[in-house]
């Protein structure tokens, strides 16, 4: 990219320069001939060129910079860590998410989440996304509002609708993905039969993203019982570096 610029750029100054040389020898006949030449228009070439040429060269790198920092594509991608690709991309989400702060996967600035957040009630996090203005907003919710078994798949389907519209409305040019809600160890029984529904759940949540027009990532593959934490439903240090990564991978498809 860098290399490809300063070749568009240099080849802007060649044709500065050639112009110039040009209306130099102009004025030199001139003064030989005793008539001075008109120059007016070589000079408003010379200020196309500069005006338009070469801002127009800048403006087309850095918007497909912007475009390759954005998707994550380039041969340097590869070599840039998980908190700087997520700068400027946002995590929203509960104390699941929570732990990509906790176990330092992500910075402050990337991770916009509450203990015992319920799609219900996003009304102060999405005030901080709109401060935020985030390229990316990774939505990480509904296991509170699946926990207690007091609403229906439906109910949450509906609410998490809402949030999705709301979060559109807030921050228009802003990319949403949904991740699917995670599974819980087999053991916690205390919820068992509520928690049962979660794969039914997110198919819900996969139709409702097709329907949106947004990704859904369902990364449920990579839970296993050793990745918990003691409760079941959270998840140890290394969990959170392979979910960040999986993160990454879908904005870069």
């Amino acid at each position: 990219m860098q290399k490809r610029r300063q070749q568009q750029i240099r080849a802007a100054m060649i044709i500065v320069a050639a112009l110039l040389f040009v209306i130099v020898m102009v004025e030199w006949i001139g003064s030989v001939t005793g008539r001075r030449a008109d120059i007016t228009e070589g000079l408003a070439l010379i200020m196309q060129v500069e005006s338009a040429d070469i801002n127009a060269i800048e403006s087309r790198i850095q918007r497909l910079e912007e475009q390759d920092r954005q998707m994550g594509n380039g041969a340097e991608n590869g070599d840039i860590s998980l908190k700087e690709f997520f700068d400027g991309n946002v995590v929203l989400g509960d104390s699941i998410a929570e732990g990509l702060l906790a176990y330092d996967v992500l910075n402050p600035s990337s991770v916009v989440a509450t203990t015992g957040a319920r799609l219900s009630d996003i009304g102060n996090q999405l005030r901080q996304l709109q401060e935020l203005n985030p390229r990316i907003i990774y939505l990480a919710l509904g296991m509170n509002d699946l926990s207690g078994g007091m609403l229906t798949n439906d109910q949450i389907l509906a609410s998490y609708a809402e949030v999705i519209d709301k979060v559109r409305t807030a921050l228009p040019e802003t990319v949403i993905i949904v991740n699917a809600i995670f599974p819980v160890r087999a053991d916690v029984l205390a919820e068992q039969a509520v928690f049962e529904r979660i794969p039914a759940l997110n198919e819900g949540l996969q139709d409702l993203a097709y329907r949106r027009q947004i990704a859904f990532l369902d990364n449920s593959h990579m839970v296993r019982a050793d990745l918990y934490e003691e409760d079941g439903i959270h998840f140890v240090p290394a969990f959170y570096q392979q979910w960040a990564e999986s993160m990454r991978e879908v904005a870069e498809r």
